[in-house]
């Protein structure tokens, strides 16, 4: 049996002579015979704190202990090892980052058509400009120029029911709260608002077919509104062959018609007379 390098210390010639011997009696080389010993002694050690303590500790009797053995009364206390705090990453919220972009497009083709463009005349370098992005953002968020004008009309449909109050909420409405003019007032000063966006939806309707469908999907979503708001406003009884879906839809055809073509140069004064009097079309209409 070669003599192994784990033996190779200071311990004078008869002790390692000796070793080897009991090595070979239990058929073992000395390098193993080393391994299992240590890992004996990790065995015994305590598992609560993975210590293995000094051979030549003392209890309180100041009797020497065993090697490997725990000092009942003075054994460490393992320090708990802190978590290593792991870097707190905010994902960006992808929606509201969308909405945001959306938000300054929008603005942007309502400002340039105010300043007197028409939908086919905005092209994406202007647009992007004015809402002061790059060209690429807009292709992030758009496919091309004409989702742009679907958003827009969606974004006009959405606010005209929004600014209509009561009128327009499901199973909110009888006639009770009706109250025609507030409705009005929200109608029209939204159209208003939004006039250039209004008028260029409906001149560029004439010559190009895909704006021509979202303006009467539009007026079709707000037709649809008006119907469930007149079946359930409780309204008199209308005389043989008047269709309450059908006062309903021309209701409503009528104001965004007139809206297109005259709401924008209205003074407030003028605005105020035209919700009058159109609170008193719709009231005798349907009350």
């Amino acid at each position: 049996m070669k003599p192994s390098r784990a033996i190779n210390v200071h311990l004078g010639s008869d002790m390692k002579a000796q070793w080897l011997e009991y090595c070979k009696a239990r058929g073992k080389s000395p390098g193993v015979m080393i391994k299992e010993a240590i890992q004996q002694q990790l065995n015994r050690a305590q598992p609560e704190t993975g210590i293995i303590d000094e051979c030549w500790n003392q209890d309180a009797a100041n009797q020497p202990l065993k090697f490997g053995q725990v000092q009942p009364d003075t054994q460490a206390t393992a320090l708990p090892v802190p978590e290593t705090p792991q870097p707190t990453t905010i994902k960006p919220n992808r929606k509201n980052k969308k909405s945001t972009v959306e938000d300054r497009l929008l603005s942007a083709m309502e400002r340039l058509l105010e300043q007197g463009r028409n939908f086919g005349s905005v092209s994406v370098e202007q647009l992007a400009k004015e809402a002061g992005i790059s060209r690429a953002t807009f292709y992030l968020h758009f496919s091309d120029k004409g989702e742009l004008v679907a958003k827009l009309t969606t974004r006009l449909t959405q606010d005209i029911v929004g600014s209509a109050g009561v009128w327009f909420q499901e199973n909110q409405l009888s006639k009770d709260k009706v109250d025609l003019k507030t409705t009005l007032t929200g109608i029209f000063t939204t159209f208003k608002k939004h006039h250039a966006i209004l008028e260029a939806i409906v001149s560029t309707a004439q010559h190009d077919d895909n704006v021509a469908r979202l303006h009467e999907q539009m007026l079709t979503q707000l037709c649809a509104q008006s119907r469930r708001a007149v079946r359930a406003s409780n309204h008199q009884q209308f005389p043989p062959g008047v269709s309450s879906d059908m006062l309903a839809d021309t209701l409503t055809r009528v104001i965004a018609l007139y809206c297109a073509h005259s709401i924008a140069n209205t003074s407030d004064s003028e605005l105020t007379e035209l919700i009058d009097t159109f609170t008193h079309i719709c009231r005798r209409s349907l009350f």
